[in-house]
């Protein structure tokens, strides 16, 4: 657990995983989630309603507890340590030491990203298909207790979530030996199902294209994880100022800024494979 929860995945091999087996490790993380969640909840919610503070710690004290409880049974069912017994689903790794070079890019890539869906797609999904009341409702849950539910959202869950839908997912559909983009779209479907609401998932599945892009490219998870921390942190400090922004504007600007966030983006992402291959390479 120790190397896992340090991101030596170079030292780690997760065990061949097919589509069934994928299914199954993922229903099992929901069926933990929804279990242990669902205790926190009630009691946070239930018994303490009347001292939201208190509340809200017991919330983020349940949902640290229970995606390491996931993360631990998981981790013991699909990863074994030592030197791998087969091929990497990795060429190249890039050394954590040199993934700092790579943050600023990373930053520009998630902006744009940001720009291209807020300013089209977002709007239609949240029009069409509205925001989960239940949602609106545990994010006030969560940040009833801002350092906490700042520190679950922005470090907690990206942890959690990319040594699970990339690193186990993703390298265990690889290790299968399904080929990139199969792995890739199962990895991010996966990941949009487990937010369970619309307006999230699809959001979701787009950044899990984004995240295990990065992660293929440089075989460090801190890759992945470092995208989902910069996002997360976009989507939290920007709910207040950027709230119905998009919603002013006229159909034909949020067009033009969705096709340049499109753009730079592919370029953005292009750019970034052939760093990390610079990278690869440097002894």
């Amino acid at each position: 657990m120790k190397r896992l929860l340090t991101f030596e995945y170079d030292k780690i091999r997760v065990i061949p995983l097919g589509v069934l087996g994928v299914v199954g490790i993922f229903l099992l993380s929901l069926l933990l989630e929804i279990l242990l969640g669902s205790v926190f909840y009630s009691i946070g919610d239930l018994g303490f309603k009347e001292t939201p503070l208190i509340a809200s710690i017991i919330i983020n004290f349940g949902l640290w507890v229970t995606k390491i409880v996931i993360l631990i049974v998981v981790a013991k069912l699909t990863i074994e340590l030592g030197s791998p017994r087969t091929q990497s689903p990795f060429k190249n790794w890039v050394k954590s030491d040199r993934m700092k070079q790579l943050l600023v890019l990373t930053a520009a890539i998630v902006i744009f990203y940001r720009l291209a869906y807020d300013s089209q797609l977002g709007l239609m999904i949240v029009k069409n298909f509205g925001i989960d009341p239940d949602l609106t409702e545990s994010m006030q849950l969560i940040l009833g207790a801002p350092v906490l539910g700042v520190l679950y959202i922005l470090l907690i869950a990206p942890i959690f979530e990319e040594i699970f839908f990339r690193g186990i997912i993703f390298g265990g559909l690889r290790q299968k030996g399904h080929g990139v983009i199969f792995a890739t779209i199962v990895s991010a479907l996966l990941f949009a199902l487990m937010h369970m609401n619309v307006a999230q998932g699809v959001n979701a599945f787009f950044l899990g294209l984004l995240a295990t892009y990065v992660y293929h490219q440089t075989g460090n998870l801190k890759s992945a994880i470092w995208l989902h921390v910069i996002n997360n942190a976009y989507v939290v400090f920007s709910s207040g100022w950027m709230d119905g922004t998009f919603e002013k504007i006229p159909i034909l600007p949020r067009l033009i800024a969705m096709s340049i966030g499109i753009l730079v983006s592919v370029i953005l992402l292009k750019h970034y494979r052939l760093k990390a291959e610079r990278l690869n390479t440097l002894e």
